[in-house]
């Protein structure tokens, strides 16, 4: 077999392997634990996430707009440690503002798939054309995939995949705040230069208890 064919082999593969990891297939326990029992609806404290995730980050106060924009379906309200946990079985969770953000997990596009990064791209681009920014971060350390993605004005200007020791996508110059991808947690520490980083939610002491929404996001 020629070297050339060994070598999309490979990459088709590991990106298998990649989509499976994310859906759960590998996992020997639930990847979050069960919400915890308390009513659905009562504000609690932030809930932190980054780990295993894909969120959008846009610079808004406004959850419930942010919904309208996203076409959110079944929109409910709920709090944060239900909102989290309910992102993992693909349902979606806008968490309530942290510092003029509100970030989307659960159910994105994922930026490696073919037929899902032209439509994350369209939505980064269509969202910073009204908040007049909007990002993407994910991380799965289990298969050291890091990435980023930042819009502005309408215009995507930073795409970034980095996985498996490979960049699979690195377009656009890279700005500042960005981070050598040998440090760790790379893309929660660009999320924390660009806006928010959500896996230091639970240490922070400035934040009260809130309620966010919880949707689907169309196909």
């Amino acid at each position: 077999m020629p070297l050339w064919a060994y070598t999309l082999l490979i990459i088709f593969g590991f990106r298998l392997i990649l989509y499976l990891n994310r859906k759960g297939y590998f996992e020997r326990r639930p990847r979050q634990p069960a919400p915890p029992p308390i009513p659905r609806d009562m504000p609690d404290k932030p809930v932190a996430f980054g780990n295993k995730s894909m969120w959008l980050t846009v610079p808004t106060t406004d959850p419930r707009q942010l919904a309208e924009d996203l076409g959110l379906r079944n929109i409910e309200p709920c709090n944060w440690h239900y909102g989290v946990w309910r992102s993992n079985n693909d349902e979606t969770f806008i968490t309530p503002p942290v510092d003029g953000y509100c970030m989307v997990i659960g159910g994105l596009p994922y930026p490696d798939i073919a037929e899902e990064s032209g439509r994350l791209k369209a939505l980064l681009e269509n969202l910073s054309l009204k908040y007049g920014r909007a990002f993407y971060f994910g991380s799965y350390i289990s298969v050291r995939l890091e990435c980023w993605f930042r819009a502005e004005e309408g215009k995507m200007i930073r795409s970034f995949v980095h996985a498996d020791g490979q960049s699979l996508i690195d377009e656009g110059q890279p700005l500042d705040g960005e981070v050598d991808i040998a440090t760790r947690c790379p893309a929660e520490q660009v999320a924390a230069n660009w806006c928010v980083n959500p896996a230091t939610l639970e240490t922070r002491t400035d934040l009260q208890p809130g309620m966010g929404l919880l949707g689907e996001l169309p196909s």
